[in-house]
């Protein structure tokens, strides 16, 4: 009796592991199935597909369903990279396309300004080219707006014309210093001419009085 006791106990301790074995592969076989059923395509979700073929293999759940797991946490993980991959491209295009679009407002920008300046420049050399003055004061004038032409990229009849201008005005301004070193040259001459007349006329009248005096003493001898 005690034998038999014996035996039903052991028959009773393996039906219970045996049970034990079965709850645990239908435990792991299901959580395999709900993990492949869900549709999420996450981080969290290969976490748990991993998680859950792990856990199969270590029970010895037998079948494709862990194979099924790996592979469908590893397309997950293939759809998360391609994912992420897709939005750095898409960052990466909008970043140039913002540089592209700020390199062309900085053109457009400084195509505005050149224009600006070449217009501005151009009216400054035309307003110098009207004036009727033949100063030197022109002629630095006209220079300064010449340079500032040149390099606003302004070419032809224009820069010319004012180049001749200065040409004209210096001929005009050497002619008018000619002129006076002329005038003051003969007045200069004049004076001299004027001065040793005026000597002369003295020393004429200093001569004919020392005349006079020595006729008189003459005469009074």
């Amino acid at each position: 009796q005690t034998s038999m006791a014996a035996g039903l106990m052991e028959s009773d301790d393996v039906m219970g592991k045996a049970q034990q074995r079965v709850k645990e592969l239908q435990t792991a076989e299901k959580a395999l199935e709900d993990a492949l059923q869900c549709q999420d395509e996450t981080e969290a979700q290969v976490e748990k597909l991993k998680d859950a073929a792990a856990q199969a293999s270590v029970i010895g759940l037998e079948g494709d369903l862990i194979e099924k797991a790996q592979q469908k946490a590893e397309a997950i993980q293939a759809q998360i990279k391609a994912r992420e991959e897709e939005e750095k491209r898409k960052k990466e295009a909008e970043r140039l396309r913002k540089l592209q679009e700020e390199a062309r407002k900085r053109k457009e920008e400084a195509e505005e300004e050149r224009k600006r300046k070449r217009e501005a420049a151009l009216k400054e050399l035309e307003g110098a080219l009207m004036r009727e003055d033949e100063g030197a004061a022109l002629i630095d004038i006209l220079q300064a707006a010449i340079d500032k032409a040149t390099v606003a990229g302004i070419e032809g009849d224009v820069i010319e014309q004012a180049k001749q201008r200065i040409q004209e005005i210096q001929v005009t301004l050497d002619s008018a210093a000619d002129e006076e070193r002329r005038r003051k040259e003969e007045e200069r001459k004049k004076k001299l001419a004027e001065e040793a007349e005026r000597r002369r006329k003295q020393a004429e009248e200093e001569r004919k009085r020392k005349e006079e005096e020595e006729r008189k003493k003459r005469a009074g001898a």
